[in-house]
């Protein structure tokens, strides 16, 4: 299990990048818990509702800058969505709106974030994607970061050379999919 303090991006986004989270030391509370993504949350209709209008209200109750002398942002302006995620997720933000939350880690549970955190399973044959402990997840997300080639040609081996196009939901790739 990968936790915040190890993750260079995740430190980052929580401190300099977050002027007023480092202000209030949120990293400091939270380093020793298991990163999580956000771009893989999942819920149902009220529960999401709830994390999209906490996210919001954090997301705008956390701008914050840091200027110098010229008037310019030296660090801050605004905290990014994963920072904003791991607060709500980690300080209890979430069960203050009685949110029911249940974290599964990336190495067996249902979604794999591929990203840069694991060692990924790929059967050159059939191009199915596993995860640590042999199953194959439900959701696949960022199999097309940097690094990730094996993951991208196993997108493509199964779903074939259109797949590559509509990697950016662009509206030709909504056109040619229907």
């Amino acid at each position: 299990m990968f936790v915040i303090q190890d993750s260079w991006t995740n430190r980052h986004w929580l401190t300099e990048n977050c002027s007023e989270y480092q202000l209030h030391a949120v990293y400091e509370r939270i380093k020793h818990h298991p990163r999580s993504c956000s771009g893989t949350t999942l819920g149902g209709a009220v529960g999401m509702r709830r994390y999209c209008m906490a996210m919001t209200a954090e997301l705008q109750r956390s701008k914050s800058a840091r200027f110098n002398a010229d008037g310019l942002v030296v660090s801050g302006g605004w905290c990014a969505d994963q920072a904003v995620h791991q607060r709500l997720l980690y300080d209890g933000l979430l069960e203050q709106l009685q949110a029911s939350v249940r974290v599964s880690d990336n190495e067996s549970g249902p979604v794999l974030s591929a990203g840069d955190a694991f060692v990924l399973h790929v059967d050159g044959t059939s191009g199915v994607i596993y995860n640590e402990h042999g199953r194959v997840p439900d959701v696949v997300h960022q199999y097309d970061r940097p690094g990730r080639e094996a993951m991208m040609d196993s997108f493509v081996r199964m779903y074939g050379e259109q797949a590559e196009l509509c990697l950016d939901d662009s509206y030709a790739c909504n056109e040619t999919s229907e």
